[in-house]
């Protein structure tokens, strides 16, 4: 990521003060994490995969998106919502998560830069939002670069995001694959919470990892 993005995120989570209190990143990213509304645990539901009494979220990934995706056995925590997956480890220092979404459109092209970010804003304002509704996820738009498959007619976007109004951000990649025979794009974008670790490249590399295993 470039260094000049990085700096941005930088001076905008200090403007919002606790630029070095661990205790209060990780209040937040536990409401955050913990179904993002009102009270802390509303919707985020914890799961044992293959446990007799639970949805798991293969199931649900292949009933909601109809692709499976080879989750890592850490990530046992889920939120649902309309066209919306979010899968978490819910790790106290390294928060890796998965976010599924699909907008009805077709695009045979990329999505712009602005276009995808707004996509975006809109599915996150709706399922991620803090301890308030003006506290939501969003891109660092100035940040965001856009690169083709070479082989298939996917997208991928990768940048930073911030939580608006709050003080929380870390690094973003998103797989964006048109499905013409559904009349629909998916989202598949993993968001990594790593305040704790300067150099991110391996932990970016293994949720990318994945984002390349949805079939």
């Amino acid at each position: 990521m470039q260094l000049a993005a990085y700096s941005l995120l930088r001076k905008r989570l200090m403007k919002l003060g606790m630029k070095n209190s661990w205790v209060g990143w990780s209040f937040i990213i536990l409401v955050f994490l913990s179904g993002c509304t009102n009270t802390l645990g509303q919707d985020f539901t914890h799961v044992t995969i293959n446990h007799k009494n639970q949805c798991s979220p293969y199931d649900l990934l292949e009933k909601m998106f109809g692709v499976s995706v080879q989750l890592p056995t850490d990530f046992n925590s889920y939120k649902q919502g309309k066209h919306f997956l979010w899968l978490s480890n819910n790790d106290a220092e390294v928060v890796k998560s998965i976010a599924l979404y699909s907008v009805k459109r077709n695009a045979m092209s990329a999505l712009s830069v602005p276009y995808f970010c707004h996509l975006r804003d809109s599915v996150m304002y709706k399922n991620v939002r803090g301890i308030t509704d003006v506290i939501y996820m969003k891109p660092l738009q100035e940040s965001v670069r856009v690169r083709k498959s070479c082989t298939s007619p996917i997208f991928w976007y990768e940048g930073l995001w911030e939580m608006q109004n709050d003080a929380m951000g870390g690094d973003f990649i998103c797989r964006v694959i048109n499905r013409p025979f559904r009349h629909d794009i998916l989202f598949a974008e993993a968001i990594l919470y790593a305040p704790g670790i300067e150099n991110k490249t391996i932990l970016i590399r293994q949720v990318q990892a994945v984002l390349q295993s949805i079939k």
